[in-house]
Formats: structure tokens, sequence, C-alpha cells
């Protein structure tokens, strides 16, 4: 299938011209164009075989585009379809790469025909400019150029298209003149001069060339992984790691070490050390074997120890500037560590003065105070617990006894006011004897008798102060009624079980009143503690936040500072260390002038000499040829399109 791009500045032509190539079989019309830079792009998209472009087109013309189009893609071949027949056009267009070029009143077969025959490779030509081209071609002395007339006497290229395959205006023949072929004398006393010349400079070298001597040694590079993890409990962990060098797919670090040691200014510091001129010195040979961790390196000196010297000081010089440069890069490596180092230092100082002014505010100082403090509560209210039960077994005793005494808890209550009293108790003593006198007196006396009334004043003088006392306790009018209910010897108990009774209910009323007492204060203890409790927890929780701002600081800190001394530790990391393999060697034979080597190249030098002489005069004596056209790619001698026989076909002659 031949791939074909028409372009042509008129609509009405490219499609007349697709009407006519598409219908054909292995034609394929892949693009159109109205102009040169859109040829361009068609080519460089479509990839064609066949670009059929006409001469006049706007912005970029038919010529430029056909010297673009050939000149940047290889193997499209461009036909120029023109209105115009001039040397002048014929000429620029072949110059300017055109396999073909036709006119635009060329009849459809023809042109089906030239296409197909450029896609085989031939150059195609309108009829009636093979003249014009034969014009264009250098005349010389000895060369001219005809073209064949029929029997009429009339160019036979009127009517057809002629074929000049890969036609070329710079190169178009090649004149080859019958010449009397050399002696073999001549070839002989040249064979013979070319090796005396040949083995005299080997054998000037091997005699005259001063020897030099080649020191060798070798260095490795470790291809172990290297790494450190440091964990600090309850701070943070820290961890380095190093991988090998030879891990990358890309770098290989002996080639750093290469550039280093090849380097001018390296080599200068090596030859001042031994007090040698720079070119006197010479530069290292360095090899760097595959599949290894190897660097071999030699140098060459005009002696053995001078070799040996110069290698000595190149490993030395090699090792110092390993030094060196790991410690730029560690001091580095520091600097860039240092300033984050500094601002987790800084922020550990602020989060621990925070810690440090919050608990000196608060006196909150540790986390376990409330937990303390929830236990002392929990105790507390144990307490409240047990005094409760003691309030309720103490009140029922009290309740017992009140009932054995007969009397109600408001009775009780009272009683215990006046016998608590000891105005009134005395009061009461003093009555109970005044009545009991009175009683004994009314016995032997009569009711008027002085004795009994002055007792009986005395008796009611005390009751009046019993019952104004007992007012004054019980805030209501005591009568002899009262008096009695609550006299404790009043009672069918004898005076001894009811006073025991009483002495005990006094007792259990103490207590009932301590329990009373202490349940309010442990309830107060309770409450103040809880609330201390609710403050403390919010303490709690700042003094939490706060710790772990601080234990965050730590960790980071230390983190930070744990890489820089590792850091320390691991100066080589980008520059891995060397070890020796083997040492500067002194050589026992110079390297230069190898004899077996320049022995062997001057004998391969002269048999390639002899072989070149023999093919000469062989070559000499059989190829001896008349002038002839010769095809720059092709030898063969094409025939034109033609719809006549083959006798009609238009042949070039040439005469010398």
């Amino acid at each position: 299938m031949i791939r074909i791009i028409l372009v042509d500045d008129q609509k009405t032509v490219r499609e007349s011209l697709r009407g006519w190539l598409e219908p054909v079989e292995n034609f394929e019309i892949v693009g159109t164009a109205s102009d040169g830079y859109s040829a361009i792009e068609q080519v460089e998209i479509l990839k064609p075989d066949i670009v059929l472009i006409d001469l006049e087109m706007p912005m970029l013309d038919g010529l430029q585009t056909t010297k673009m189009i050939c000149h940047k893609f290889i193997g499209v071949k461009v036909i120029i379809l023109s209105m115009h027949d001039s040397n002048e056009y014929v000429s620029r267009a072949l110059q300017a790469g055109a396999t073909g070029y036709l006119l635009k009143t060329t009849p459809k077969e023809e042109l089906i025909k030239a296409i197909s025959f450029v896609n085989l490779g031939y150059s195609q030509f309108a009829p009636g400019l093979i003249n014009k081209i034969a014009e264009s071609i250098p005349k010389t002395p000895s060369l001219e150029v005809q073209v064949s007339k029929d029997n009429n006497n009339n160019n036979l290229d009127s009517s057809r298209v002629i074929d000049l395959t890969d036609f070329n205006l710079s190169q178009r023949y090649r004149h080859r003149s019958r010449s009397k072929p050399r002696s073999k004398k001549f070839y002989l006393r040249i064979w013979l001069l070319s090796n005396l010349i040949l083995w005299s400079i080997s054998l000037a070298y091997m005699q005259f060339k001063k020897p030099t001597y080649t020191s060798k040694w070798a260095i490795t590079i470790p291809s172990s992984k290297l790494s450190t993890d440091i964990n600090l409990p309850e701070i943070g962990q820290a961890s380095s790691e190093s991988d090998s060098p030879f891990n990358s797919d890309f770098a290989d670090p002996r080639e750093n070490y290469k550039y280093l040691v090849e380097n001018e200014e390296f080599i200068e510091t090596s030859a001042r050390k031994i007090n040698m001129p720079l070119k006197e010195f010479g530069k290292p040979k360095i090899e760097i074997p595959t599949n290894t961790t190897l660097i071999q390196f030699q140098i060459q000196g005009d002696t053995p120890q001078l070799a040996r010297t110069k290698a000595l000081v190149l490993q030395n010089t090699l090792e110092e500037n390993l030094d060196r440069l790991r410690q730029d890069e560690s001091n580095n490596q520091n600097h860039n560590l240092e300033k984050p180092l500094a601002q987790t230092r800084q922020q550990l100082a602020t989060a621990r003065q925070k810690l440090a002014d919050f608990q000196g505010k608060t006196q909150f100082s540790s986390g376990e105070q409330p937990n303390i403090l929830v236990n002392n509560i929990e105790q507390l209210r144990r307490q409240s617990s047990e005094v409760t039960a003691e309030q309720q077994r103490v009140k029922a005793r009290y309740d017992q006894l009140l009932s054995d005494m007969g009397i109600s808890s408001e009775e009780a209550a009272e009683a215990l006011v006046l016998n608590s009293d000891s105005e009134f108790q005395e009061y009461l003593n003093d009555y109970s004897q005044v009545s009991t006198e009175l009683t004994k007196l009314k016995s032997k006396y009569l009711s008027n008798h002085p004795s009994v009334v002055a007792k009986q004043a005395e008796a009611d003088n005390i009751q009046a102060q019993l019952y104004r006392r007992g007012d004054l306790l019980l805030g209501r009018t005591l009568n002899q009624v009262t008096l009695k209910t609550l006299n404790i010897n009043s009672s069918n108990l004898s005076g001894s079980q009811r006073a025991n009774l009483f002495q005990e209910l006094i007792s259990l009323r103490a207590e009932q009143k301590g329990l009373e007492n202490k349940a309010v204060e442990l309830k107060n203890q309770i409450a103040a503690l809880e609330t201390k409790l609710a403050t403390l927890a919010q303490y709690s929780l700042e003094l939490q936040k706060l710790q772990r701002d601080v234990q965050m600081s730590e960790a980071i800190f230390s983190s930070a500072a744990t890489r820089v001394e590792l850091n320390k530790s691991q100066i080589s990391a980008a520059y891995p260390p060397i070890s020796l393999i083997s040492q500067p060697n002194l050589a026992k034979e110079p390297t230069a002038p190898n004899k077996k080597y320049i022995f062997f190249g001057s004998f391969f030098s002269s048999l390639l000499l002899t072989t070149g002489m023999f093919s000469l005069w062989l070559r000499n004596q059989r190829f001896d040829t008349p002038v002839f056209w010769e095809n720059n790619s092709n030898h063969n001698n094409h025939k034109a399109l033609s719809n006549s026989n083959s006798n009609n076909d238009i042949k070039a002659i040439i005469k010398k």
C-alpha cells in the first residue's frame, strides 16, 4: 500500500487528484494540505511514502517544503506537480531533493505509473524535461550528453515520462581512463621502502625510548549496611541507618573516588609533596572492575622507586582528602541539626517552666493527690455509715428505756434537762430533805405548831425556787404534777432501779447527741473533701497535660540530641571507608617500551602493507575499463515509463 499526501493551495486540484488516485489499487490518500507548514505537520504525523506537492503555495512554497521534508523525514519521496517547466524550477527542485518533477498536464495513467515507479526508487520526470535536465549537467572537454532521436529526428521525450534513477546534480558520472599497468618491480620497491621505514621506526623507538615503570595497588569499599538504634525508656527513641554504598542502581561511589583522584588539583597536591612538577608527575590510571567493590590504580615513573613513591603519595593524599571531606560533611550535617536541636531545647525549657509555675500556684505537684483524697472520702463515708448504725442502736435502747420508765420522749427530754441542771438538782434535794423533815414534824406536832409552820414555810420557799428554776429551764410552767412525773423518785420502780435507768437514759442521750454531732461533722468533712476533689480533678487534668508536654519535649529533644551524637559516629556515611587490598608494588620490569607488543605490531603492520600492495598490483592488472556513467545507488539502467514498446526507449549516449 502506497501512502500519499496531496499538497496544493487550490482545493479543486486536491479534490481532482484525490478522485484520480483514491480508486487506484494499492494507493491510499492519507492526507491533504493547503500550505507548506500543514504539509510538514501531516508528514510528521501520517508518515507517508509519497508527497505530491505544488510549487507555488502561500507562507511556505513547494521548494522550501520539499527541502525540509527530504532533510527531516528520511525515506519520504517528494514529487513536484507544477505548471512550470523552466530550467531554473527543475534544477532547484532536484537540488531540494525531489525524486520526480511532473507537469499538471500529465495524463492520469502516466501520473499513476510515475508514482508507482518513484515508490520503487526511480526518479521520474515529465516528457520534455529530459533536455532541460541534461543542460543542467556541467560540461567538460571530455564529456557531452546527447539524446537519441527516432527515424523522424524527433526527441523521444515528447510524450512520455523519463526515468533517471537517483539522479544527482553534484555527482552524475565518474571518468575512468584506460592506462598502462604498472610493473611488478614498481610495487616491490614501494613495499620494500615502506617496510624499511616501518621497521626502522620500531627499532629506533625500542632503542631510544626511555623505560618507564608502573606501580600498581588496589583498594576496596566495604558494602556492609550500618544501623544504630537507641531507646531511652519513657523519653524517646532514635535510630540511624546507613545503607550500603552499592545499593543504588544509578550511582557507584567508586566513580566519585575515581573523579577525586583524577582531579588536577588532587594530582598537583600529590606532586607538591615530593617536590615534582605536575607534568613530570603524570596522571594515574584507574580501573573499576565490574561486579566487585575494588578500585585499581597504577602510576608510572622513570624508576621503580619513583613509581612506588608516587603511588604511596597518591594513596596518602586520597585518605587525607576523604578524611577532610567526611569532616566537612559531618560539620555540615551538625550545622543542619543544631538549629532544630536548639529549637527543641527551647521548647523543653518552656514546657518545664509552665509545669513549675502551675505547681507553685496550685500547690498541686502529684497526680496521686486526688487518689489520696478519694480514699479519705471513702473512709469518712464508712465512718458516717458506722455512726448512723450506732445512732440507730442508741435510739432503740433509748426508746426501750423510755418505755420501761413510763415516760414519753418529750418528758424524758425535760427530765434530762432538769437532771442536767445542778441548781435545779440542789433545789430538788433541799426540797426533798425539807419535805422529809416536815413529814416527821407533822407526825409529832399539830399543823399549827411553830416548828411545823416554820418548816412548812421553808418547804414552800424551796418549792417556789424549784418551780421558778424549772420554768426557766423548760420554758413553761412547772407544777406539782409535772414535777412528780419528772421526779425519778415518783415511779413505781425502786429508787435505785429508777436511778440506774435514768442514769443510763442520760448516758444514751449524751451518746446520741455525740453521734448526731459526729454525723454532722462527718457530713461536713465529706462535702468539703468532695469540693476539694472537684478542684483537684481539674488540677490533675491540667497537670497531666503539662507533664505530657514536658515528656514530649524531652523525647523530641533527646531524639534530636541522639541524632547529633550518632551523626558524629557516622562521618563516613557520605564517603564510605576504604581498605587497602594491595600495597603499591615495586615494579621489576619496565612497562614501556614493551618490545613484545612493538614486534607483533610491526609484524602485523608489515603483513597488512604486503597485502595492500599485492591488492593494488592485482587491481591494476585486472581492472582497466573505459569511461562510463555510474549511478550513485543503482548501476542498472532503468527503462522509462512508456505506452509504446521498448524499442522507443530514450538512451543517454556518452561520447569521449
